[in-house]
Order: structure tokens, then C-alpha cells, then sequence
């Protein structure tokens, strides 16, 4: 029985069975190409910079406003935004507060929620000065097409009690139009 053993053993190290070899090289070099295509490809929007100056392209947030108080114990909004700007591919979200910048953010939808961890974060900062949230529409080249920015605060008094939230939208938006 131990004959046959190193009988397979040394069939299994052969050194003269280049065959094998041969295909694991072939593996490994199609496992490198395969790696360098995929660094190569950009999935996710290059980083924006500098929080915009103003705003620019079509863009336009619609949740929430501008000047929106949250109260401290509401859950993370679900920040939306429609971008009728041409070849827009992503977004990037910024959010800064007087202190510098709070949050930074890629998304392929038009809209954003934060974590609850990032929402603690920004409701701590923006409770004794506004926080500035930026939205800015990305192209395939990485280059800035769109932005719009808004103003929010949590206040710094309780509601106290059971907050109940539903979002719904106004069926008689679309009818006047």
C-alpha cells in the first residue's frame, strides 16, 4: 500500500509534466490582465474637490429644503433630487458644516439616505449652525456637470414624544400641470 502512494506522489510532481505547468501559467497571467482591467475601469465618480460655489447645470433638490429643521430624533431623510442635465452618470454628496467637511458620499440614483452613524454625526454638527449638503452631478469623464446645494439645522429642542413620518406626494401636483 505505501508503494502505491509514492507511486501517485511522485506521479503528481512529475517534473517532466510541463502540460500542467504550462496551464497554470496561462491561469495566471489571465488572472493578472483580468486584475489590470478592472483597476483600469472607473466605477465610481472620481472625488470631487471643493464644495460648489453655487449652482450650476439642472439640478435641483427636492427633499428637503433649503432652511429644513429636523428635530433630534427623527430618523436619516432620504435626501432626492431630479438632474435634467445631459450625460449626468453620478453624483457625488457633500456635506459640510463650519468646522470643514462633514461627509462625503457616491450614488448612481438621484437619491441619498446616511447611515444612522453618519446621520448622528451630522445632527451633532448641525444643531449649533447650519450644515450645507451639496449634490453634485458627475459625467463619465469624472468632470462636474451639475450642482445644488441647501441648508439644513436639528434643532436643539425635543419633540418630546412619538414622531410619526409618512412621505406621500401631493396627488394634486401632477394634476395642475
Amino acid at each position: 500500500m505505501m508503494g502505491k502512494r509514492q507511486k501517485l506522489r511522485y506521479a503528481h510532481y512529475n517534473p517532466g509534466n510541463t502540460g500542467g505547468i504550462r496551464l497554470l501559467r496561462a491561469i495566471l497571467l489571465l488572472c493578472v490582465a483580468l486584475n489590470l482591467l478592472a483597476c483600469d475601469r472607473a466605477d465610481t465618480p472620481a472625488p470631487v474637490a471643493t464644495f460648489p460655489d453655487g449652482d450650476t447645470g439642472r439640478l435641483e433638490i427636492q427633499y428637503p429644503l433649503d432652511g429644513t429643521v429636523f428635530p433630534p430624533e427623527i430618523v436619516a431623510p432620504m435626501v432626492t433630487w431630479e438632474d435634467g442635465t445631459p450625460d449626468v452618470e453620478a453624483w457625488q454628496i457633500l456635506l459640510r458644516s463650519g468646522e470643514g467637511g462633514l461627509l462625503r458620499a457616491a450614488v448612481t440614483e438621484p437619491n441619498w439616505r446616511p447611515s444612522e452613524e453618519e446621520w448622528a454625526g451630522i445632527k451633532q454638527k448641525s444643531t449649533a449652525e447650519e450644515a450645507e449638503l451639496a449634490v453634485v452631478g458627475i459625467d463619465a469623464k469624472g468632470e462636474v456637470t451639475s450642482s445644488a446645494r441647501i441648508r439644513i439645522r436639528t434643532s436643539s429642542d425635543p419633540v418630546g414624544d412619538a414622531i410619526f413620518y409618512r412621505e406621500v406626494p401631493f396627488p394634486f401636483i401632477s394634476a395642475v400641470q
